[in-house]
């Protein structure tokens, strides 16, 4: 029983330094208080979210206010609609800068180029179309007259 007593002080003791460490760590981490009341911030909220990703509408920030129906009776998108709406990658399809007309603004949905990119190819017009013509002589010649080896 003499070990027991002695093992039990430096369990006590160490509980007591760990609080101690704890503590001062979490003085530097800051406030866990709010600076403000929710009503106090503006931001999108999800239907602004959803609308861009659906027509990209610009939508508008407000202040938050409580829920005025109970959960799952409102007319909100679920996460799951907004999730669908949102671009997924496509690395194999998608375009990346060098296929894009220079200056012109698209999404990139590469894992390289992810988000709003500007096109770099150069432009060099619509080009011209070269269409071959026979040459007049061998389009009246015989077989033998165009090849002498026959």
């Amino acid at each position: 029983m003499p070990i027991k007593k002695p093992l039990i002080l430096i369990a006590v003791i160490a509980i007591f330094v760990t609080g101690l460490f704890a503590g001062r760590i979490m003085k530097t981490m800051g406030t866990t208080d709010s600076p403000a009341g929710p009503g106090a911030t503006s931001s999108y909220n999800l239907e602004n979210i959803y609308q861009r990703l659906d027509n990209g509408a610009a939508g508008a920030q407000t202040t938050f206010t409580e829920p005025t129906v109970p959960p799952g009776t409102g007319t909100m998108h679920t996460l799951n609609e907004i999730m669908d709406k949102a671009p997924n990658r496509d690395d194999t399809n998608g375009a990346t800068t060098t296929q894009v007309l220079a200056g012109q603004t698209f999404w990139g949905l590469t894992a390289s180029q992810w988000a709003t990119q500007t096109g770099t190819m150069p432009n060099n017009g619509a080009g011209s179309t070269i269409v071959p013509t026979l040459n007049a002589s061998l389009a009246s010649s015989t077989e033998t007259e165009k090849d002498k080896s026959l």
